[in-house]
C-alpha cells in the first residue's frame, strides 16, 4: 500500500498503520490499482495519471458534490482504465 496526501502528519499516520511507502504526489503510470479517498477534484484527476494500462480506479472520496473533475477520455480509453 502506498499513501499519498499532501500532508505530512497524514502520510506519518499512513506509515504507522502500516503502508509500504508514502509521497505527496504520485508518478504516472505507477499502479494497477487506485483507491483515491479525499474526494478532491484534483486528486481525482491525478489518480487516472497514477495508473498503468488495464488499471482499476475507484473514487471513493465522491461521495458528496465535490464539481467537475476534468477527465481526458481518450486517456481512460487508451489505458484501458476501468473507473468505479
Amino acid at each position: 500500500v502506498t499513501v499519498f496526501d499532501p500532508d505530512p502528519a497524514a502520510r506519518d499516520r499512513a506509515l504507522a498503520f502500516g503502508a509500504e511507502a508514502s509521497g505527496d504526489v504520485a508518478a504516472e503510470d505507477a499502479f494497477d490499482l487506485c483507491f483515491e479517498c479525499s474526494g478532491a477534484a484534483a486528486a481525482c484527476e491525478s489518480s487516472l495519471a497514477a495508473t498503468r494500462v488495464g488499471a482499476t480506479v475507484v473514487w471513493a472520496g465522491a461521495a458528496a458534490p465535490i464539481g467537475c473533475v476534468s477527465v481526458a477520455p481518450e486517456r481512460v480509453v487508451r489505458k484501458l482504465i476501468t473507473l468505479r
